[in-house]
């Protein structure tokens, strides 16, 4: 399920999305998703087309137990900076997390 808001022009390209995560779809995966919608490309193409790799910035393994351990977490905050893509990820105990493109 996806949440398109906050469209950035007028062709409906958002620059905040909602996007939610389960045992299926772990956070990690989830993050790569939003951003890819975000920039509009393939999740795959992500790391050669936009230099942007989740692991450069946080462990996913590390980041995927603690959004979805059995600790009370409330949320968690990321920020994913390269050169031309700038990033504000807030991982939510709810299942969802939000993706805000900076700048």
């Amino acid at each position: 399920m996806t949440d398109r808001s906050n469209p950035s022009s007028e062709e409906d390209t958002p620059s905040r999305i909602e996007w939610t995560f389960d045992d299926d779809r772990p956070p990690s995966i989830a993050i790569i998703q939003a951003i890819a919608v975000i920039e509009d490309m393939d999740p795959m193409d992500l790391p050669d087309e936009a230099g942007i790799t989740l692991y450069d910035h946080i462990d996913p393994d590390a980041l995927d137990r603690l959004a979805t351990g059995t600790t009370n977490m409330a949320a968690v905050t990321i920020s994913l900076e390269q050169p031309d893509h700038q990033y504000a990820v807030q991982i939510r105990d709810t299942g969802q997390l939000v993706v805000q493109k900076a700048g």
